[in-house]
Formats: C-alpha cells, sequence, structure tokens
C-alpha cells in the first residue's frame, strides 16, 4: 500500500513492479497550496532581510517558491538551501539556478548542518531536530532569529 499523494506516487510505484511486486495506491494526503493571510504577504515580503531560506521538500519549493515569487522578488543576497535531492532537483526546475547549500549526503537537517555551511542553529527543544517538521525557515545574521512557516502558513511556528 503506498499512501503518499497520488501526484508523488509514480516513481515508487514503478520501482515496486519493476522489482516484481504489487503495488496498491492509497492517497492518505492531499497538497493543496494554502491562502496567504496579509499577515503571511507581508512576512514573506520581508525575505530579503534574512540570509538563507531553507526549502525542506519538493512541496514546500512549489508552493513556498510560488508564494514568495507572488510576493516579492528574491535578493540573489539571500542563498537558497535544500535537504534532499527532490527538492534541490524542484528547486532547479522553478528557478534554473541550483540551490546555494545542499547536502551531497544524508539528506535530512543532519546532513544540511554537515555541510558546515549552516553554523549557530539551536535545536527544536522537543524532538532535538533543528528542521522538525516546519515548511520553510528562514535564518538571519548570525541565527539570533529564527523565522518559520509551518504547513499551515502559521508565523512564527
Amino acid at each position: 500500500m503506498i499512501t503518499r499523494p497520488a501526484h508523488q506516487a509514480g516513481a515508487l510505484v514503478q520501482g515496486i513492479k519493476t522489482a516484481g511486486g504489487e503495488t496498491f495506491l492509497f492517497p492518505t494526503l492531499e497538497i493543496q497550496t494554502v491562502e496567504l493571510t496579509n499577515e503571511n504577504k507581508k512576512i514573506i515580503q520581508q525575505l530579503n532581510q534574512f540570509d538563507i531560506i531553507i526549502f525542506i521538500s519538493p512541496n514546500a519549493v512549489e508552493h513556498g517558491l510560488n508564494h514568495i515569487q507572488a510576493n516579492t522578488e528574491l535578493s540573489e543576497d539571500v542563498l537558497l538551501a535544500t535537504i534532499g535531492q527532490g527538492s534541490a532537483k524542484a528547486l532547479t526546475a522553478k528557478l534554473g539556478k541550483q540551490p546555494d547549500i545542499s547536502p551531497e549526503e544524508n539528506f535530512n537537517s543532519e546532513g544540511l548542518l554537515a555541510t558546515g555551511t549552516i553554523t549557530g542553529v539551536v535545536t527544536d527543544d522537543v524532538t532535538g531536530d533543528p528542521l522538525n517538521n516546519a515548511y520553510i525557515y528562514v535564518y538571519d545574521n548570525d541565527f539570533d532569529y529564527v523565522f518559520m512557516l509551518d504547513d499551515d502558513m502559521k508565523y512564527p511556528k
């Protein structure tokens, strides 16, 4: 049983079938773009004040960049980071450029931190994970301030 969103299950279904397995597609999630509030739009318009935007999934790239591009023009000075290869590919397809920061292995928050580009990050109090379950992370100079948009585009998380 494959529970991924239908539009993202194709490669997994094909891989299982190629290996001789049978699949049953049962999507339990549907990814939708949320409508932004005026407060959300104001926050997005401030993104150029930050140094790094971290996208944690291809969905974050697709939906997050749509919101960003509709509400502001990102400065070339803002670094774009991705956690995994899927996010990196989505970012490249959407913007025509590679992410500025992306792990070469260990495609998770620890892998991103291991690039050595991002330092001084405080971890989540509950999980110890510095990049746990948020949609887009934005860090300012010296990581004195953390800005997170969660799946509901709530700020701060």
